[in-house]
């Protein structure tokens, strides 16, 4: 079986809710979604559905350093709600208020047609994806919003952010130990739109950065990796 198109990619349980949704929430990131669905008009990025009865959301991409133990964001994709649900863990979505209930016979059927692959091959996934989620939640995790952290609002910069629940996240590279470039309302979309979907490799997104906050490429480099 190949790489497939889509596949489960559940957050770390220590890391959960530690997000750009979450950390700009009310302060940047509904008009930052809003404009990820409206570049990508408004289609899913993995099954490409779209319309009117067709609910898409903005999906935050991560890269998960184990070795580190640095959970770094990469990305930002347009996602349907049936697409999104199966990408953070296939059992999240199940009853929904004036909704049919949709039980596991409907997400094997789905994620098979959508792969071209077999129950059993999206079976064996789904286990690997389990015990991936599993050593990943066993670990410490620091967390870079990599080029948005920009974004973040200055009470949420110190060194370690509490979130609901008591639980604590350390942002990576120290955000208050390191100056912040200000990005426009325009260079915010402009980084938006350089790592739509795939995006370009980092490297190019670093120079991209340096020209849009006026610095050097590499003061840009030393403050986001």
């Amino acid at each position: 079986m190949g790489r497939l198109r889509l596949s489960i990619q559940k957050v770390p349980r220590p890391i959960a809710r530690a997000n750009l949704s979450v950390a700009c929430a009310g302060v940047g990131w509904p008009r930052l979604s809003q404009q990820v669905i409206a570049v990508a008009g408004g289609r899913c990025a993995i099954c490409g559905r779209r319309g009117r009865n067709v609910r898409i959301h903005c999906h935050e991409k991560w890269q998960y350093l184990d070795n580190l133990g640095v959970a770094r964001l990469v990305g930002l994709q347009a996602l349907c709600t049936l697409c999104h649900g199966t990408v953070h863990s296939p059992d999240v979505q199940t009853v929904r208020p004036g909704k049919r209930f949709r039980g596991p016979a409907f997400w094997l059927k789905r994620c098979c047609r959508i792969n071209g692959c077999t129950p059993a091959e999206w079976e064996r996934h789904e286990e690997e994806a389990r015990q991936l989620w599993e050593y990943r939640s066993a670990l410490a995790w620091r967390v870079d919003l990599g080029p948005w952290a920009p974004m973040l609002p200055a009470k949420r910069r110190k060194a370690r952010w509490l979130l609901p629940k008591g639980r604590r996240v350390e942002w990576w590279p120290p955000l208050m130990d390191r100056p912040m470039p200000a990005l426009s309302a325009a260079g915010v979309v402009a980084v938006k739109r350089l790592l739509a979907d795939t995006g370009p490799h980092l490297d190019e997104t670093m120079a991209a950065l340096a020209r849009l906050a006026g610095i050097d490429r590499d003061e840009a480099v030393d403050i986001w990796r």
